[in-house]
């Protein structure tokens, strides 16, 4: 069964070309999360054939997309919104400056709860805990957007769920 630090892992994959050649201690690293807790996400992302080792000592991860675009495009069955109330965070869905082009105009600010975050809104519970101290100790802007268009998926109204499938769908094909 996927679990949503999988889901972390293969955007990652999907996004950063680079990060496909790491090791699994430095996709650890650079996702706050533990070795193990990596080296079970890439083990059953390649038993759900969402990628696939090439290279020397098979060490590349590739993601094959048409699988991740359909596994992805169905994060919101997976994995439900929970809002809990008020906090400081991280932006995310359309408080995140990924939807300002989208002419869709958010009704609230939405925020990955973080200590250290200096946007207050609706707490939006984001795919694995770690994910908004990894983008701010390791900031990548095509992670974190893929990111956020993904909980506009789980979280969206018609419009803002057409406008982020439209653009993962996008995304995914251009970066794979």
């Amino acid at each position: 069964m996927i679990k949503g630090q999988d889901i972390v892992l293969l955007v990652k994959l999907i996004t950063n070309e680079e990060a496909r050649k790491w090791s699994q201690l430095k996709l650890s690293q650079h996702l706050c999360m533990s070795s193990s807790t990596v080296n079970a996400s890439l083990k059953r992302l390649e038993q759900s054939i969402l990628i696939v080792y090439s290279g020397m000592k098979n060490q590349t991860k590739n993601p094959i997309q048409a699988n991740c675009k359909e596994l992805i495009l169905c994060a919101p069955y997976m994995f439900v919104v929970k809002n809990v109330g008020y906090t400081s965070g991280m932006p995310t869905y359309t408080s995140s400056p990924f939807f300002k082009e989208s002419n869709l105009v958010p009704s609230y600010k939405f925020v990955w709860p973080d200590a250290e975050g200096d946007t207050r809104g609706i707490e939006f519970s984001p795919l694995y805990p770690s994910v908004p101290r990894a983008l701010r100790l390791h900031p990548d802007e095509p992670f974190y957007e893929m990111l956020c268009l993904i909980d506009g998926l789980r979280y969206g109204d018609c419009r803002e769920k057409n406008y982020a499938r439209t653009q993962l769908t996008k995304r995914i094909e251009e970066c794979l």
